[in-house]
């Protein structure tokens, strides 16, 4: 290969990479980010489980004691975990794979959103829902989910 042919090649993929990011960029100015009713809560377990199509995000908390259940498609999930998570990876059936975070040490969920793609109004009795008790609220296939683990603070 020529230097030229490397100058270019390495042009191309540049251009591509700003380009992913430039959708990435436009595509987050688009969604409707609702906080997820269990915020800050302590957590329990989180388990994602599912295959590259569809998957399931089940989210436990100890304190108050609750659980969550959404259903995605084509999932994004974002987890970023700071301080002590076990973290287990299972087969779920022959074709989905598991994902499951156990806090070690108190850890709450910092930030915990979603895409919604629903209307606000629909937003308001997905929460009435989950507040009388259903864990399986949403009444939308979610793509989008944003969880941030932390400490809890002695």
């Amino acid at each position: 290969m020529t230097g030229f042919n490397r100058f270019l090649k390495f042009e191309i993929e540049l251009l591509r990479k700003e380009v992913v990011g430039l959708k990435d960029m436009l595509r987050s100015m688009d969604m409707n980010w609702q906080k997820l009713p269990i915020e800050q809560a302590t957590m329990n377990e989180i388990i994602i489980s599912g295959n590259g199509k569809d998957c399931e995000v089940k989210i436990t908390t100890n304190d108050p004691e609750r659980t969550l259940i959404m259903m995605m498609r084509d999932p994004r999930v974002d987890v970023d975990v700071q301080g002590k998570v076990a973290t287990h990876v299972f087969n779920k059936g022959d074709m989905d794979l598991g994902i499951k975070y156990s806090s070690a040490e108190r850890i709450k969920l910092e930030i915990a959103e979603i895409d919604f793609p629903g209307e606000d109004d629909e937003w308001q009795t997905s929460l009435e829902k989950f507040d009388n008790g259903d864990p399986e609220f949403l009444g939308w296939m979610i793509q989008d989910v944003k969880l941030k683990l932390s400490p809890i603070e002695a």
